[in-house]
């Protein structure tokens, strides 16, 4: 899905996406052209970064929990 879709299922702006990508917590795939392409799961990604930022985690902390968890996820699947 592109950006646009993903501030909209998750009601974060898409300049705080682009943020989130930029600090390395969010990682799409570009196409050809350039666009950012966002896979299905991006959703509960950018889900858990809210939750988190609004429990007073700083986003380096996040990054860090996130890896923790992508890296569980590689181990069980």
């Amino acid at each position: 899905m592109q950006i646009g879709k993903l501030s909209e299922l998750t009601g974060v702006s898409i300049r705080m996406l682009r943020y989130y990508e930029n600090s390395g917590l969010l990682h799409p795939t570009r196409t050809e052209t350039g666009y950012r392409h966002f896979a299905a799961q991006d959703v509960d990604v950018v889900r858990r970064i809210v939750m988190l930022n609004r429990a007073g985690f700083t986003l380096p902390v996040i990054a860090s929990v996130l890896n923790c968890v992508r890296a569980k996820a590689t181990q069980i699947g």
